[in-house]
């Protein structure tokens, strides 16, 4: 069996986005021929966190933490005068980390490593152990990156030093993954030389999680359900104006309808809540844990899915969670954008467009009239939904390793 070095920002039990998806190449990359072990690059950063994210950690599993009390304190610095924490700190980060993969695989050696960006400069850690350690490396892109971040705000001498760290980045790993057509097709037209180097290894679901859910329908009660994060904007007030419209126009709606919010960011919504007295139909709480994510997903009669915004590069994990569970989905994104895609390719919800308050309207009435005459029933599984699944893609990702390790 090889062996396979996963260098990530963080790793479980903490519960931000960029740990889920290395866990789960590293759940299941053994059963594809190769033995993981993972380097935590970040690790004393203070961040939140799952425990039942450990459950999908294989036993056995060597995780090395990079610690450094002066990252710690430069990462307090930096975020005390820039509000970027990320700034400044990683070269205390890196040297540590560095030090910690040399150790070990001069202890184990490594076939070869994978490391998971963003953050912005962790790909300079990448180039670094692919020179000290002499093994080939996967960029794994999971979210837009360098010159591609959105909102990237920084003056022009900083932004070529970065278009510097991509070139050296795509040069020096032997393939770069990414999640969507549209990153491929954006870093092979601006970067030419990287075109033979891509792979897409889409984000997906894990089937596991989703063994013990079921949906149980609660009687006389209409529950849609969202998780994550609600960003702030107009595009908001057009949901709540619609959720009023719908309320006014079928007054029987009032009385059935329970909405669950739950996420560590949901912006003003509680607020807005309040504001238009909607307090007994909609509820926004803290996250909830991975696993009961999964439950409630399964569970609820419809799940609302937000985002407004068209990028091609990424579009939100939980669509492939919603999509898996087959329960109805009430969408409101870009019609042209890549979520709004792969929610009419399955033929898995209503979509409306953002700030389109009669469409999100007239979405949620056709759910609750369907719901009132009969119910909502679950769809079942498309077969075509495997090519999404976590075990499936760790396949995929040990190909390409197979095809640098060669």
């Amino acid at each position: 069996m090889k062996r396979v070095l996963f260098v990530t920002s963080s790793f479980a039990p903490v519960a931000v986005p960029c740990v889920y998806r290395t866990l789960k190449f590293v759940k299941y990359l053994g059963e594809h021929g190769y033995e993981p072990e993972v380097l935590w690059v970040h690790g004393n950063r203070s961040r939140p966190r799952d425990q039942s994210l450990m459950l999908d950690v294989p036993e056995g599993l060597r995780v090395h933490v990079a610690r450094s009390i002066l990252g710690r304190a430069m990462c307090a610095l930096s975020a005390f005068f820039t509000g970027r924490p990320w700034i400044k700190e990683d070269h205390a980060f890196f040297a540590e980390a560095a030090r910690l993969a040399k150790r070990r695989h001069a202890e184990r050696p490594f076939d070869a490593f994978v490391l998971s960006a963003p953050p912005l400069r962790l790909p300079l850690l990448g180039i670094d152990l692919a020179r000290e350690l002499s093994i080939p490396w996967i960029l794994d892109l999971r979210d837009p990156w360098g010159t591609f971040t959105p909102k990237l705000e920084c003056s022009a001498r900083v932004r070529a030093m970065i278009e510097r760290m991509e070139c050296d980045a795509y040069a020096s790993a032997g393939r770069v993954v990414v999640v969507t057509r549209g990153m491929a097709d954006q870093i092979a037209g601006r970067f030419p030389d990287a075109r033979d180097k891509l792979a897409l290894v889409h984000n997906g679901f894990d089937d596991d999680e989703f063994a013990d859910a079921r949906y149980e329908p609660t009687p006389g009660l209409l529950r849609l359900y969202f998780g994550g994060t609600l960003r702030t904007g107009p595009d908001l007030d057009a949901v709540v104006s619609g959720i009023e419209e719908a309320l006014a126009k079928e007054p029987g709606l009032r009385d059935v309808l329970r909405i669950e919010i739950t996420g560590r960011r949901t912006g003003d919504m509680a607020k807005r809540v309040a504001v238009a007295g909607l307090g007994s139909n909609i509820t926004v709480s803290r996250p909830v844990s991975n696993r009961e994510f999964a439950r409630k997903v399964a569970g609820a009669d419809i799940l609302f899915f937000y985002l407004p915004w068209a990028s091609e590069y990424a579009y939100s994990m939980k669509v492939f969670s919603y999509l898996r569970s087959g329960r109805p989905i009430l969408a409101v994104t870009p019609p042209e954008g890549p979520a709004a895609r792969i929610i009419g390719e399955f033929d898995a919800g209503a979509l409306s467009a953002p700030g389109d308050a009669a469409a999100f309207a007239e979405g949620l009435l056709s759910y609750y009239r369907r719901w009132r005459d009969g119910g909502l029933a679950t769809r079942p599984l498309d077969e075509r939904l495997k090519r999404f699944d976590r075990e499936n893609l760790a396949g995929m990702l040990a190909g390409e390793l197979d095809r640098i390790t060669a």
